[in-house]
């Protein structure tokens, strides 16, 4: 039998390590721009990556507002802003360049921390795990990725 890190590693894949949350979330560590580390709920369901609003006043990204509106999250015609990504560093893979939507999470971070879950900053979603070519290893928690 195979085992599934070391065939994957051997196929220029690299591993995070990720956390199994109370509310039965995985999430991982992602840095932004070289600053520092950012948590990030990893959403097979979400279509695109979003990075919470606070989050990203606190790393200083630059705003620019737009006039379409997001939806999901438990929430629909959502206010959405995007920025520009300089760099975005998962494990020891980096995607440069990248188109980001940016939107108030607030009222999820609220929901995580009335269960006793740290807040997140951001969600890693399809746009980014297809890209990738993402496999989520969900019994040791560990999200392999290809550089794209």
């Amino acid at each position: 039998m195979v085992n599934l890190s070391a065939y994957l590693l051997q196929h220029e894949y690299c591993a995070i390590q990720a956390a199994l949350t109370p509310t039965q979330h995985f999430i991982v560590p992602i840095k932004i721009n070289h600053a520092q580390e950012s948590i990030f709920i990893i959403d097979c369901g979400a279509s695109h990556s979003c990075l919470d609003k606070a989050a990203a006043e606190k790393i200083g990204l630059p705003l620019t507002i737009s006039l379409d509106k997001a939806a999901g999250l438990g929430g629909i015609e959502m206010e959405k802003s995007e920025t520009l990504l300089e760099q975005l560093c998962i494990g020891h893979c980096y995607f440069n360049n990248l188109s980001f939507a940016v939107l108030d999470l607030a009222h999820v971070n609220e929901a995580l921390q009335v269960v006793g879950q740290s807040a997140i900053d951001g969600i890693l979603g399809n746009d980014i795990l297809l890209k990738s070519d993402a496999i989520l290893d969900f019994k040791q928690a560990i999200l392999f990725i290809k550089q794209p």
